[in-house]
Formats: C-alpha cells, structure tokens, sequence
C-alpha cells in the first residue's frame, strides 16, 4: 500500500501525479496557483475593462446605490444617473475566489479516481464562474456562479457516496451489466460528470422558478447529505462498539494515535472552518446581519475562503477514511482493517446523526426564509413547508432504517463476523 507520509528517509523530491504530497510537490502546485492568479490579476489590470452595473437587482438596497450585490461596497464610479463602471466590481469576493482555485489543483494533483478528477475541475470552474459574477455582477453570471456552487456539492456527494462503496463494489464479482457498468471508473465519472452538471446549472438557471431549487434549500440538503456520509466513514475508525459512539470528546485528545489525531483534525475543521463558512454564508448580503459594505473583511468572501478549505477537507476524508485515494491533507493512513468493515459504530453514528439532522432541518422549515425560502407569485405559501418536511422526513426515515437493519441483523457487525477482511491498496 502507497502511503501518504514520511516514514524517516530523506525527503522525496519527486512530483507524483497521482500520489502523495511532499513539499517539492506542494511548492510546485503553489507556484503554478499564485503565477495563474497573478496572470489574471495582470490582464485585469492591463485590460481596463469597464463593467457597467445598475442597482436594480431585487437583493440590492436601493438606498445606497454604491453598494454590489453581497454587500461589499463597489470599486466604481458613478457614470449616469442609476449606472456605475469599474474593473473589478467586487475586489474581495471576486479575489477570494482564488481559494476553490488552490483547492481545486490541489485535488487534480493528488487524485487517481475520476470522480476525484471531477470534484477537482469543479472547483475550478467555480472559481472562475464565482469570479466572474462579483467582477462584473451581471445577471446571466449570477446564475453561473449559482450554478457552479451547485456542481461542487453534487460533486463531493458523489465522490462521498462511491467512498461508501467503494470497497463493496471492488470485492463484489462483476456478474451482471450494471455491475460491471459501476465497476468502471471512467464511464461512471463521464455519466455522473454530465448529469451532476446538467442537474447544477438547470436547478440554478429555475431556482426563481421554483422553491425547492433556492439556494437555501439546495444547500442544506446537499450539505446535511455530505455531513450523513462523512458520519459513515468516520465511524469505521474511531467510534467504538457499543454506547462509546457517543463520546464525541474522545478527538480532542492530543495522545491518540495517528489516525485519532487525523479524524481529530477533520472533526474540528468542519466544525469549526465549516461553521464559520455557513454562518458567513447565510449572514452576508444587503440587509443581513454581517452586512458592512466598506469592512476591509467581507463575510462573502471569508465564505469563499473557508468554504473552499471546507471542500477539500471533505474530498479528504472521503478518499483517506476508506484508502480509496491519495488525500491531500492527512499524512498517514488509518487502519487498513477498519477502512474495509462495516461496524456497528459506523450504523449508530450515521443513524444518530441523519435523524439528529433530520430533526433540525424539520425545526428550520417553519423559520422563514431559513431553510426553504418564500415561494414565487403563483405558488402556495403551504409548498415551502410541504418541501422542508418531506427533505426533513427522508433523511429521518435514512436513520430510522439504518437502525432497524443494524438491531435485526440485516446489517451485521463485521469485527465479530467471519469472512475476508481484506482490502484493495491505494
């Protein structure tokens, strides 16, 4: 098995691609990210391209004509009555945007899977799509940049979804046409790739038409799935049989082995970095509570910054927990025994949690505008509270189910029963 860490040899200088990180690597992807982000910057500025923008957006105070669509104050000039012109509209969010770049190359550099491949480029295309909208904020890249961030989350879904079963489906004998269709890595990212971005960009380019495609709604959803899946795979490792997958504080030990300290550091970083994002996220805009438009720190752009490291950090559970991958952060692998069983740890931890959350997104349904937002004119002012219990109800009933197949046996606890154990390598 190809291992992600230093083992006391001298450092590999090597660029491997696919494989691990080193430094010569990691310097490496970092002068190509920051030569590209200055190449932009430098036709930008060479270019003097004028954007013209006019505050009639539905999400633009009209009170301060001099202020963009997520709050940061323009870098304009006022060139009519209702019009104003500059180069870069937006300077913190549309620069920020250079994170899901990084993050983006970084994936593309370490990844052997093609979905990895796939979450990869949709980092870059986000960034240049988010870009874009907040350099020039006109409409069409509004729903691009929507769009983008819909292509992402289905993205690192997917790839959460096959690390799941991944080792299932490479045990598992190809004895009918779907399954050898799923064994095939190629020919399910193309397939995936194209209907993930079909699905992104159809559901941003209809989001005013309907609810259940708002931004809110979407990102929840796709966010409480990922977090469901990360349960899973988290569980294989450091839950332990019985009541012990209750005890949360065990990660905020600093004398755990390697593989506690990495799960450690996933833990806290999508609690953390991740919660800053999402509190950033539905805090910014005009109007909202993290509104501060000639701020030097912008919240939409502290989301662009964190939501990034967010996403990578996900890829990278993903692809570590069930050595399917080569992760970007982690430097040592977890247990290889573990990464091929499912336990009972593994069922608790992802029922608790996908009921827990369940819970919560039935909770956020009756706060307007929290989770599902107001439905357009036409609509029943019902529908959006239909929606939020339905999305709520399922991911209840995913818990509920997982727990009846655990506590009958349909789902067996693998460290007590017989049977290869075994695993492909990375």
């Amino acid at each position: 098995m190809s291992a992600p860490c230093d083992t006391g040899k001298p450092p590999d200088l090597q660029f491997h691609v696919p494989g691990p990180y080193n430094l010569a690597k990691l310097g490496l992807v970092l002068a190509v990210w920051v030569l590209l982000v200055g190449w932009f910057a430098v036709i930008f500025w060479q270019s003097k391209t004028q954007w013209n923008y006019s505050p009639d957006s539905q999400r633009t105070d009209k009170s301060d004509l001099n202020r963009g669509d997520q709050c940061e104050n323009l870098n304009a000039t006022q060139t009519g009555p209702n019009t104003w012109s500059g180069t870069v509209l937006e300077p913190e969010n549309t620069w920020s945007n250079a994170a899901y770049l990084l993050a983006g190359f970084l994936i593309l550099a370490a990844t052997k899977l093609p979905l990895g491949y796939l979450m990869g480029a949709q980092l870059v295309v986000l960034a240049l799509l988010s870009a874009y909208y907040h350099c020039t904020l006109m409409g069409n890249a509004q729903t691009l940049d929507v769009g983008g961030i819909y292509i992402v989350l289905w993205a690192l879904v997917v790839y959460g979804i096959h690390s799941v079963i991944h080792n299932h489906l490479s045990k598992r004998e190809p004895q009918f046409w779907l399954w050898r269709f799923l064994r095939n890595p190629w020919t399910v990212a193309v397939v995936l790739a194209v209907f993930t971005t079909w699905a992104g960009f159809e559901m941003a380019a209809h989001r005013d038409d309907h609810y259940l495609f708002r931004s809110n709604t979407v990102s929840f959803t796709m966010v409480t799935a990922i977090i469901v899946l990360a349960s899973f795979q988290m569980g294989r490792h450091r839950f332990e049989p019985g009541w012990d997958y209750f005890k949360f504080w065990r990660m905020f030990s600093w004398t755990e082995q390697p593989t506690a300290e990495n799960l450690r550091t996933y833990f806290l970083g999508f609690l953390f970095i991740g919660g800053i994002s999402l509190v950033c996220r539905f805090g910014d805009g005009d109007n909202n509570w993290l509104c501060y438009p000639h701020s030097p720190i912008q919240a939409h752009a502290i989301w662009h910054l964190f939501g990034a490291y967010t996403l990578l950090l996900g890829y990278d559970l993903f692809a570590w927990s069930a050595i399917m991958d080569y992760p970007v952060l982690a430097r040592t692998w977890p247990s290889q025994e573990d990464a091929c069983r499912v336990t009972a740890r593994m069922v608790y931890a992802t029922s608790l949690t996908s009921i827990i959350l369940g819970l919560g997104l039935l909770g956020l349904t009756f706060v307007p505008k929290a989770f599902v937002d107001d439905p357009p004119k036409g609509q029943s002012a019902a529908a959006p509270h239909l929606t939020g219990i339905l999305i709520a109800t399922f991911f209840i009933l995913v818990g509920v189910v997982l727990l009846i197949l655990r506590l009958t046996g349909v789902i067996p606890d693998r460290d007590a029963a017989a049977g290869d154990q075994t695993c492909p390598t990375v």
